[in-house]
């Protein structure tokens, strides 16, 4: 038996129509990158658990591969970095049988992963079955140098019984499910990570893909328990003051793709409406980021960029206001009022329009539009292609250190709220909006910046920013709620009861105008609390 190995996977996966799958080997193996003879391998893998799912609670897979007569039992953990390419932990071993063999885990890391588990505990979860296309690449990087990646393009089914989840969880239970794979993987075996991304360059002119963040092992559980996708909160940047503000605007924009891929799946299965919200918060992210370092970059590349963002936020958009109105805003008056008619006729019309933007989204979210969007960000992202076709007042502001640029960013953001928020009690709604919009973009400005600075202050001065904005964010809501009613009760089918629908909205209306006055009042506190802040880069400033 081979001894057992350590190692970090470095990979980056992408998901392909089916009919395509054959056609993308057929072409990488014909062409000068492939240096070994494609290989086609039956592979079958079964992945453990305990019967409460401690492992996948641990972000931890253990499965058994079987290709052929051989057996390799793997343990992976939960990838710790990068945007669209994934890094983690793995340890492998052969084995004798389709079953764990803890007693050949050696490394602590490993053991530490697993954490306690005993062998008669575990059990076969779900299982793996794909043909694979194995072939190894050879792709030369910009400096001269090469890496070596090998491709797998997987075809297969990942099947399931389907799992209790309450008491009782992992007992197989009767109905059986089965998913299809149809991935490209390129995993990075030696040379820089640039390598996947040149290489994912090359593919993606042969074929549409879809960058995608979710393992197998991953999708196996959601499959077994019914239980939707996690969704993520995002990630803020580790910047040292010291890199160039070139190289933290693509921290910060990989910071943005990151959570945008990571809730596609949430937002996709559309069961937990925080899928979606984290999805545009990732997008709003990335469009701010792309605003704050503006100096960084020409103006036609970065409105470019900008239209293109703003095309999706807004295809996005509707069923995030129909995620609020049914589960926040009708909510909470269904709770004051729970057996009133008028209000239920107007629910019902409200989860059916829910649902046709539900399905309109997921029609989007599989779209080429999107998927060359996030391709076009990785790469762009990842082999810095900003610093191609710039001009030379850009280069030199892409070069300075990033620390000299954020204190005079987050000056002038600061100074628009508060000349924006001047006389704030006296404000009308549309004024109201405007201070929240340039709030918006300071918050995302202090997220992305604030670990240069002192943490107490900064994180005082975040979370002051952040209560304003929430106070004027459900503000805005009752503003737009009323737009989002009006069209509601004219996209009504002709079975709706028009009087009780009509009542509902009158309902809803006359609710939040008696609200108001009072979140009115609280914003002014907020305001006052806000602009009493420190202004914690000022105090860098003074210092240098």
């Amino acid at each position: 038996m081979r001894a057992p190995s350590c190692d970090h996977e470095i990979e980056l996966k992408l998901m392909v129509d089916p009919a395509d799958l054959a056609r993308l080997a057929a072409r990488l193996g014909a062409s000068p990158f492939a240096f070994s003879a494609p290989e086609v391998l039956p592979l079958e893998s079964r992945y453990f658990d305990t019967p409460d799912l401690r492992l996948a609670a641990r972000r931890v897979s253990l499965r058994v591969r079987r290709s052929g007569e051989r057996h390799v039992q793997t343990i992976k953990t939960a990838s710790v970095g990068g945007a669209a390419h994934t890094v983690r932990g793995e340890w492998e071993c052969t084995v004798a049988a389709m079953a764990p063999e803890l007693d050949r885990i050696g490394d602590p890391a490993a053991l530490e992963a697993l954490g306690l588990v005993l062998p008669e505990e575990l059990a076969p979860v779900f299982t793996t079955r794909v043909e694979r296309r194995l072939m190894l690449v050879e792709q030369k990087l910009r400096d001269g140098s090469k890496a070596i990646i090998e491709v797998a393009f997987d075809r297969g089914t990942i099947e399931a019984d389907a799992l209790a989840t309450g008491p009782g969880a992992g007992k197989a239970g009767k109905k059986a499910r089965v998913e299809q794979i149809a991935e490209v993987e390129l995993e990075l075996k030696a040379g820089a990570p640039e390598g996947l991304y040149l290489l994912l360059e090359t593919l993606s002119d042969w074929a549409t893909l879809r960058i995608s963040t979710t393992p197998k092992a991953q999708r196996g559980y959601l499959l077994a328990t019914g239980r939707p996708p996690a969704w993520q909160r995002a990630e803020p940047p580790a910047l040292d003051p010291a890199i160039p503000a070139g190289t933290a605007m693509a921290a910060v924009l990989a910071s943005g793709l990151q959570q945008l891929l990571q809730n596609q799946a949430a937002a996709q299965d559309g069961r937990d409406p925080e899928g979606v919200h984290q999805l545009r918060i990732g997008l709003r992210r990335i469009r701010s980021g792309l605003a704050l370092f503006a100096s960084l970059l020409p103006v036609d590349e970065r409105t470019a960029w900008d239209e293109r963002l703003k095309a999706v936020i807004a295809a996005t958009g509707t069923p995030r206001e129909l995620d609020v109105l049914v589960t926040e805003t009708l909510a909470e008056i269904k709770a004051g009022l729970p057996d009133d008619p008028a209000l239920a006729v107007l629910t019902a019309t409200a989860e059916a329009a829910r649902r046709r933007a539900y399905a309109t989204l997921r029609t989007y979210l599989q779209s080429r539009e999107l998927a060359g969007l996030v391709l076009d960000l990785a790469l762009w992202t990842a082999l810095e292609r900003w610093r191609d076709d710039t001009t030379e007042e850009c280069a030199a502001a892409q070069s300075t250190p990033v620390i000299e640029l954020a204190v005079a960013l987050l000056e002038r953001r600061h100074k628009r709220v508060r000349r924006r928020g001047r006389h704030f009690a006296r404000l009308g709604d549309e004024e109201r909006h405007e201070v929240r919009l340039a709030l918006k973009k300071l918050r995302y400005g202090v997220e992305f910046l604030s670990g240069l600075f002192p943490e107490k202050p900064a994180k005082r001065y975040a979370k002051a920013a952040a209560r304003l904005q929430d106070r004027l964010g459900r503000l805005n809501d009752q503003a737009d709620t009323r737009r989002l009613l009006e069209a509601l009760a004219g996209s009504a089918g002709p079975g709706t009861d028009r009087p009780a629908l009509e009542r509902g909205i009158g309902l809803v209306i006359g609710w939040q105008a008696a609200c108001v006055g009072a979140e009115r009042r609280l914003a002014v506190d907020d305001w006052h609390d806000f602009t009493a802040q420190e202004l914690f880069w000022q105090e860098l400033d003074e210092d240098r």
